[in-house]
């Protein structure tokens, strides 16, 4: 739980100080700051359609852009936050309250009574809950579809489930049918008609895996369209999956040895296993490792930017961070740096800005690495809806476990009318 703390932000030398008052405690920032909602929350999570989660205390509820509650703190938990796209999965979130699982429509009316041991938003109509420790499936109207009976699940998509039964999975209808025998190692999720497997693995007493297996790829009958015969294997991206052959899985789902290749939905090598290691393809770009070293390629697997980066992430808005030498900096698709490497972490662009770390401290910069909000945060989000969360205060413990502080939201000065 985040914990309440009165703190002040040190403030830089000759910088423009902006004060506000509440409570008995004073904050104070420095540089462009432009507050939409002052810090006075004890944990956030970003604005999305309108909306955004807030902490009071030990209860959770949502505020609007005006920082008004719109639902009052009252919930336990709140499903699902970490996916910003929406809170309100087809109208409806799934709470807690007591230690029960209900839902609520966006007004915060209870629509689906609190009854449930746990419970999943939904998705095609359709929400995952527990009941006794078993998980079956309820309609918007509250109405059990699917009897509680498998040990675990994942959402419906394209129609179809995953649940677990004796330690393995299998996929279901919507009718709780099973269409494809539950047998493989991992929960799969179809992506254009094929999922990612993994079967042969070994398990503890307690049926942990803890290594060996091989990865292939399903269709929705359940039939394989590429043998397991890899050792690892990325979600495909742009039509095409990373993949690794001859190396070695730990329970911890660490990767050692052999090589990353690409293949396409039809399992044939567009680009045959070479590197040390791989990332999926974004933007027709795709970072890759050799002897120690990242670069890019594209879809013919041939370097656009040679290896040469300590560490390489993907692109978004055109720029992908790397690192050198412990630092991060942002370089263009030509693999021009853009932005020197200076910063101990640099966050994708949302909204033409990328949050930044340096010397402990987060900070906002433009496409062109200037600073349009100096680094004075003890913790940022990305912009997203035009306002970024933020917090003053708060700190990490050794195991990286943030608490403390208070969040707030800052306004993005780069829209047009924010200024």
């Amino acid at each position: 739980m985040i914990r309440k703390l009165s703190v002040i932000a040190a403030v830089t030398a000759l910088a423009v100080i902006i004060t506000f008052n509440y409570g008995n405690s004073k904050t104070a920032v420095s540089g462009n700051v432009i507050w939409q909602i002052e810090p006075r929350f004890d944990g956030v999570y970003n604005f999305s359609e309108g909306m955004a989660p807030v902490l009071a205390g030990d209860k959770w509820g949502f505020i609007n852009k005006q920082g008004e509650y719109v639902i009052e703190p009252q919930f336990d938990e709140i499903r699902d936050l970490s996916y910003i796209d929406t809170y309100f999965y087809e109208g409806l979130a799934a709470v807690n309250i007591g230690e029960k699982w209900g839902f609520i429509n966006r007004k915060g009316k209870i629509v689906i009574q609190a009854r449930f041991d746990n419970a999943f938003n939904f998705s095609e109509g359709l929400a995952a809950v527990n009941i006794g420790g078993k998980w079956g499936f309820i309609n918007r109207q509250g109405k059990i579809i699917i009897k509680p009976f498998f040990e675990e699940v994942c959402d419906f998509f394209e129609g179809l489930a995953p649940v677990s039964i004796g330690g393995k999975y299998g996929f279901i209808n919507k009718e709780g049918v099973i269409i494809i025998k539950p047998q493989f190692d991992n929960t799969p999720l179809f992506y254009k008609g094929l999922a990612s497997v993994r079967a042969g693995s070994s398990r503890d007493e307690y049926k942990i895996i803890t290594g060996g297996g091989k990865w292939g790829f399903i269709n929705t009958k359940g039939d394989y369209v590429i043998e397991p015969r890899f050792t690892w294997v990325h979600d495909f991206s742009e039509d095409l999956a990373a993949v690794n052959m001859g190396g070695s899985c730990d329970e911890f789902k660490r990767i050692t040895g052999g090589k990353w290749g690409f293949i396409n939905q039809k399992a044939e090598y567009v680009i045959e296993s070479q590197f040390d290691w791989a990332i999926e393809f974004k933007q027709g770009l795709a970072p890759v490792s050799t002897g120690g070293k990242w670069g890019y390629i594209n879809k013919k697997g041939e370097y656009v930017i040679e290896a040469q980066f300590d560490w390489a992430g993907t692109f978004r808005e055109g720029l992908a961070p790397v690192e050198i030498a412990g630092k991060a900096g942002l370089i263009n698709q030509e693999g021009k740096i853009i932005i020197k490497p200076q910063f101990d972490r640099v966050e994708d662009f949302y909204e033409g800005l990328s949050a930044v770390i340096i010397g402990g401290k987060w900070g906002y910069i433009n496409k062109k690495g200037e600073y349009v909000i100096e680094p004075q945060f003890d913790w940022a989000f990305k912009f997203y809806e035009g306002l970024a969360a933020v917090n003053i205060g708060g700190s990490c413990d050794q195991y990286g476990r943030f608490s403390g502080g208070k969040w707030g939201f800052l306004k993005n000065p780069v829209i047009r009318g924010n200024e």
